[in-house]
């Protein structure tokens, strides 16, 4: 499992002091693509738009859930490890292991059970999705990626994510039954859980660093600055998927396979962002303005590109996805190809650049902010104007959360690390 014979990964790597390349992580891109494709339009097709609606919304309370399980160091803990001394990464992760699994549980409780009772139908496979998605939680991307070790984090934690998913998928096409996804879903996310808690240890063993178990009110505590702003981040992410879902509009399932698509793009990015999570920290603190102003700029440079290429292809791949079970407009193509390219550029900006510059109260405050006003002003315009007030609404906020942290950025002369 020391990712050798995967591309970009050499001894370095492997050890967590180099080989951050793009190839490895791109692997990484390429298998979720296509293990998110295949869920896509293997459930609608098993499923219908409906059924695949639900089971859409219970894994985005899922994922949004898991901030609470991680304290925010699923969305920012790759440059919190990336700043850490080598010998000290995996004590890093291994003293919220405890704290994680019984924050896991108690999230678990309420989120089940409330997703099970919200489905309009296929309720128990709701609540095991959502749990499922949860389990992220206890997951280790994170720590992967600030160690530089895309091998590692795909062969123990993204392949058995994947088999899950693949195997529900089929097994949901045999049967036709919500459920049969929804169980070897929550299996891969369990086994993966369990293989990334086994890896940390080894690299404990190897690198003999103490470890002292930190309790859930120290941990939130000691993160609670992260915690604020993931939460915020993720009702960002995800609250337009429950708040699409809210509206009850016969055009949520066309809204949502859009969203989903934008989350697929976002998703694309994912290797740059984590190479660039680890680059803008990791070299002198003399030159971390510069490298932070030239990740931001290319930043703008991608997001206007697949703002664009959102655009073109939007409609297309809907048809394609759903087999023509769902149809997508003109507006909607325009307002979420709007929505990629802002996220791409909030994505780099916020995560790799504000983070490492010591902005970490102000990403806390604008996203807060943010995530109020998504939830107020989206719950008024979905009212008022269905799922595409929701969109819009969206979109409103993200710019000008976006707008918040540049400014932040351009005007921090001396950045340190947090």
């Amino acid at each position: 499992m020391g990712g050798a014979g995967l591309p970009g990964l050499g001894a370095a790597s492997r050890r967590g002091r180099g080989g951050w390349d793009l190839s490895g992580f791109g692997l990484i891109l390429v298998v979720q693509t296509i293990v998110g494709l295949v869920q896509t339009a293997g459930l609608l097709k098993a499923l219908g738009p409906a059924s695949w609606g639900t089971l859409n919304v219970a894994q985005a309370a899922g994922l949004l859930c898991t901030t609470i399980v991680t304290a925010g160091l699923g969305s920012f803990g790759a440059s919190v490890v990336a700043l850490t001394p080598s010998g000290g990464q995996p004590a890093l992760y291994l003293s919220s292991v405890g704290a994680r699994t019984r924050l896991f549980g108690i999230v678990a409780i309420v989120i089940g059970p409330l997703a099970w009772l919200l489905a309009p139908r296929d309720g128990a496979a709701a609540a095991v999705v959502a749990c499922g998605a949860l389990l992220a939680g206890l997951g280790g991307a994170w720590y992967f990626v600030g160690r530089g070790q895309p091998g590692r984090w795909l062969m123990i934690e993204v392949l058995p994510l994947a088999v899950g998913t693949l195997v529900g998928v089929a097994a949901a096409l045999g049967t036709g039954a919500a459920l049969a996804f929804a169980l070897p879903f929550f299996a891969g996310a369990a086994v993966a859980a369990i293989r990334v808690l086994r890896a940390v240890r080894c690299d404990l063993d190897v690198e003999q660093s103490p470890v002292g178990e930190l309790a859930v009110r120290t941990y939130l505590r000691e993160n609670s600055t992260l915690l604020a702003a993931g939460l915020a981040g993720g009702v960002n992410s995800y609250g337009s998927s429950l708040l699409l879902a809210a509206t009850g509009s016969p055009q949520v399932p066309s809204f949502l396979l859009l969203d989903r698509m934008v989350k697929y793009v976002i998703a694309g990015a994912a290797p740059i962002l984590q190479v660039v999570q680890r680059w803008v920290p990791a070299g002198s603190p003399e030159g971390l303005r510069s490298r932070g102003l030239r990740a931001l700029g290319g930043a703008v440079v991608g997001g206007l590109t697949a703002a664009l290429c959102f655009g073109l292809l939007a409609a297309p791949a809907a048809t394609l996805l759903s087999a023509g079970t769902v149809t997508v407009d003109s507006s909607q193509v325009l307002v979420f190809s709007l929505l990629v390219g802002v996220l791409l550029v909030t994505q780099v900006n916020a995560l790799a650049v504000l983070v490492p510059f010591g902005g970490r109260n102000e990403l806390a405050r604008s996203t807060a902010a943010g995530a109020i006003l998504l939830v107020v002003g989206g719950l008024v315009a979905g009212r008022l104007f269905g799922p595409i007030g929701v969109v819009w609404t969206v979109l409103a906020v993200e710019a000008g959360i976006l707008g918040v942290q540049i400014t932040t950025v351009l005007r921090t002369r001396h950045p340190g690390a947090p």
